[in-house]
């Protein structure tokens, strides 16, 4: 979960690279993910729906908060604003506060620097959002049936 926040650091001569959690098979060309990059942002990623627990961190149904298991990072930004300490010294001050402490110290750390990717780039077929498209949402449930 916290080897995200090292990957400046692990990849000095990239600009940008894509991280993906352990738990989520990719099933479509990364490439199209890829071609999404945007120098502007720290990191893109799919919009994560409100929720409550949001408000105690500072967001609010306005704000942009997204999930971290898919995420594009832009190594240089983060080396240049040394993101990664700020994530962890985060996590740290907040520890009894955060229910997703590396998530959740990301897109404060990052607010503002958030770039919002489409939702079929992140989607959990036991769970999907209801702006995925049906037909999306339907062929990963019947492939995890």
């Amino acid at each position: 979960m916290y080897a995200r926040l090292l990957l400046p650091s692990l990849f000095p001569n990239h600009e940008f690279c894509i991280y993906i959690d352990v738990d989520t098979m990719p099933t479509i060309d990364l490439h199209a993910l890829w071609n999404l990059r945007e120098t502007n942002y720290l990191i893109q990623g799919v919009r994560r729906g409100y929720h409550p627990y949001l408000e105690a961190l500072g967001f609010d149904e306005e704000s942009i908060y997204v999930n971290s298991g898919v995420l594009i990072m832009n190594l240089n930004l983060w080396r240049t604003n040394n993101i990664g300490q700020k994530v962890i010294n985060k996590i740290f001050e907040n520890q009894s506060l955060f229910f997703h402490p590396d998530q959740d110290a990301m897109n404060i750390v990052c607010h503002g620097y958030i770039g919002v990717l489409p939702p079929i780039f992140n989607v959990n077929p036991l769970n999907p959002e209801p702006n995925v498209p049906g037909k999306l949402t339907s062929q990963l449930n019947q492939d995890m049936s």
